[in-house]
């Protein structure tokens, strides 16, 4: 099994035979189809001049909730130093990625951008605890990847939504990878395909390097990683991004399951689950997120508390659950500078189901 380290001339003389390999699959702009009405065209005349999907890009971009992920931790939450990614970095490094492989392989790469932008916009503070929290709390189970839709049908622009297409929309909700092998959907677009297994290959090896800020080493408990990826991130990039390409040629889609380098990435993921991720201690946030979902509905009525807390950010919460610890009730003085109170007044009311995405199955 070659890394990228040591690829021999014959190999790259063989992957430069795969550009555009898959240009037949990709996604086309005329089939593009948008979700929902538009309430008036003096806002959206864009639509009707530019690639759909590069509207797709402009209006993500331009949303709250891809501004609000500079402060949204991915797994290390270390504010004072300026290199541990928040979900925002995760999100350029994996739109990097991603709109690369489609390109190279001769996908959409519009579209790829669009899904990349938006894969991430349902996340909740504390990462994936805040998840979990907001399951156990509600009842109902709390997914990103669902409630990034319904950020982006409901919740955005004052409660009218983005107005993107179903093509994006349907990658924004099956990015989702797996905790172990890449579990592709068969019913995406190839270029929702390549969100799906960048994703997962940039937050493992992104992660990781994180993870080395603190002290833990993957590579330390399994040598055998930097044997075959590489030691620096850099070179664990390339050596996952050639074997993509390469499997993807072979097996004619978007596909990293079958080679023995998908296999190898399958059990560092896994590695990275068992030692990274499911270790990380949010309890010291469990109770104050419990305390603040108990008193929301006094404070912001007839809107669902598990949809405010999601809308925050990692230093709202912790802003809120040290206002807990000084009082125990809080007080709409707590909120001042909350991203929350320009979104409540155009949701109070409105029955959003945050588990209910809307849409038919991909």
């Amino acid at each position: 099994m070659l890394s990228s380290f040591n690829l021999g001339k014959e190999f790259i003389e063989e992957i430069k035979q795969y550009k555009d390999c898959l240009a037949n699959l990709a996604a086309k702009p005329e089939d593009a189809y948008r979700i929902g009405q538009l309430e008036g065209q003096s806002d959206h005349i864009l639509m009707d001049l530019v690639d759909p999907w590069d509207y797709d890009v402009s209006a993500i971009l331009g949303s709250k909730a891809f501004r609000r992920l500079s402060s949204k931790t991915q797994v290390q939450f270390n504010p004072a130093n300026p290199h541990i990614r928040t979900r925002l970095s995760h999100t350029c490094e994996v739109l990097s990625y991603s709109v690369t492989l489609a390109g190279y392989l001769g996908l959409n790469r519009p579209l790829t951008s669009a899904i990349a932008h938006g894969h991430d916009i349902g996340h909740t503070p504390c990462g994936h605890f805040g998840e979990r929290q907001l399951s156990e709390l509600s009842g109902k189970e709390f997914e990103h990847a669902v409630f990034g839709v319904v950020i982006a049908r409901e919740i955005e622009r004052r409660g009218g939504g983005l107005k993107l297409t179903g093509q994006t929309l349907q990658g924004i909700r099956y990015h989702s990878s797996g905790k172990g092998a890449i579990v592709l959907n068969d019913q995406l677009t190839q270029e929702g395909r390549s969100v799906q297994i960048m994703d997962g290959v940039c937050y493992s090896c992104s992660d990781d390097n994180d993870a080395n800020r603190n002290g833990i080493s993957v590579a330390k408990i399994a040598p055998w990683i930097n044997d075959v990826f590489g030691t620096t991130q850099r070179q664990r990039m390339q050596t996952l991004m050639l074997a993509i390409i390469e499997e993807s040629a072979i097996e004619g889609k978007i596909s990293f399951t079958k080679s023995p380098m998908a296999q190898k990435f399958a059990e560092f993921k896994a590695l990275m689950y068992k030692h990274v991720y499911l270790p990380r201690d949010w309890s010291f946030a469990g109770e104050a997120m419990k305390r603040i979902y108990d008193q929301l509905p006094d404070l912001f009525p007839k809107c669902d508390p598990a949809i405010l807390i999601a809308l925050m950010t990692d230093n709202e919460f912790f802003k809120l659950a040290s206002a807990l610890m000084a009082t125990s009730t809080l007080k709409m003085d707590d909120f001042r500078d909350f991203g929350i109170l320009e979104i409540y007044p155009h949701i109070i009311g409105k029955e959003i189901d945050f588990s209910d995405p809307g849409l038919l199955s991909a």
